[in-house]
């Protein structure tokens, strides 16, 4: 409490005065921690955590805390910074505080969490699905993202897909149209929220082949003959039709002429 007082002399001497009371009452320093974001994930890394720190009158001391103990004294600006090797911590969650104090002794605290995670994330399973078209199925110990390398063995020929959505655990990676019968392998590459990488080699697959469209042009279904007849008919395949065999009831095949279009007499 202070007491203020004013006082007036005129030329002839005469003083009068008045006082009023006053009650100072300091203001607590302000602070704020504007990263790392709250809930953010660290590997065996080094980043800045920063912030703002303010006071009506000044800031004396900031003090950083892990787990309530203190850690390390910050340069007290009003925009205050630390590099933290991230890789002191033990693997955890741990409560990141940051503490004000001003010259008049009041303090002001603000804190995050923050987990520590040095353990690469793998692949605990893999399949290929291949009955329409071909689906890579995977899933992982933790929420990852995703990058798969597909290649094709014969020509070298490869394609990358980035599984780009938030971390997850599972994913069907469906491929593109693949050059049937053709051989592939693939890699996988993931990244869990601390950063940390694991890299899968997965087995060779066959890209599956569908099965050629073959038709009878002439003659059609129950049609009645009473002398040798040319059939013709065509055929179809993605790729490429080697032979069309007829046969007649039980017996064997014969090769017709051509493919597409074919014919056997």
């Amino acid at each position: 409490t202070h007491t203020i007082t004013a006082r007036a002399t005129n030329e002839l001497g005469v003083s009068s005065q008045i006082s009023i009371m006053l009650n100072y009452q300091p203001i607590a320093p302000k602070v704020v921690i504007s990263a790392p974001v709250n809930n953010s994930f660290f590997g065996q890394t080094t980043s800045n955590i920063a912030g703002t720190a303010w006071d009506d009158i000044a800031v004396s001391t900031l003090m950083l805390q892990v787990d309530g103990s203190d850690f390390a004294q910050i340069d007290s600006t009003s925009s205050w910074s630390y590099s933290m090797n991230w890789g002191n911590l033990s693997e955890s969650t741990h409560t990141i505080t940051v503490k004000a104090t001003d010259s008049d002794g009041l303090s002001t605290s603000t804190s995050i969490a923050v987990t520590t995670d040095f353990t690469n994330p793998w692949i605990s399973t893999a399949s290929v699905s291949t009955n329409e078209g071909v689906t890579i199925n995977v899933t992982a110990n933790e929420p990852v993202i995703w990058t798969l390398n597909y290649l094709q063995q014969d020509t070298g020929n490869s394609q990358q897909i980035n599984f780009t959505q938030t971390y997850t655990t599972s994913v069907a990676f469906n491929l593109p149209p693949l050059v049937e019968g053709a051989t592939y392998t693939y890699q996988l590459w993931i990244w869990d929220r601390a950063g940390n990488r694991d890299i899968s080699n997965g087995a060779p697959y066959v890209a599956p082949v569908s099965a050629p469209q073959i038709d009878i042009s002439s003659p059609v279904n129950n049609a009645v003959i009473t002398q040798s007849v040319n059939i013709t008919g065509t055929a179809l395949s993605t790729t490429s039709i080697t032979a069309v065999e007829l046969r007649v009831d039980e017996g064997v095949y014969n090769v017709a002429a051509g493919t597409s279009p074919w014919s056997y007499v």
